[in-house]
């Protein structure tokens, strides 16, 4: 709410709200600690969704997809870096506003 109140893209504002659900995730249930990303996220009912905000990709073939991240899995940290990166690139625009 807050970020989305200072100007944030939706798109930013959901990767940070996605980031924090996968967080509390490994975090409450230590069980997970040995489990891929990837793992866990085809576990959870919203994985359709956390798979578009961490790759950056609004239309795909899910099960295409699913088969090309688990052969490079590089494909899901790059994503998650961008938009690591890019959230960071606003933070800095609107505290310097």
């Amino acid at each position: 709410m807050l970020l989305r109140m200072a100007g944030f893209p939706k798109d930013s504002c959901d990767f940070i709200e996605a980031t924090r659900i996968l967080r509390n995730t490994f975090a409450h249930n230590i069980r997970q600690i040995d489990e891929s990303l990837m793992t866990v996220i085809m576990r959870r009912n919203d994985k359709s969704k956390m798979l578009k905000i961490f790759c950056f990709v609004e239309e795909y073939d899910e099960e295409e997809f699913v088969k090309l991240i688990k052969q490079d899995s590089g494909i899901l940290r790059f994503g998650i870096l961008s938009s690591t990166l890019h959230f960071l690139m606003m933070s800095y625009h609107v505290a310097i506003k």
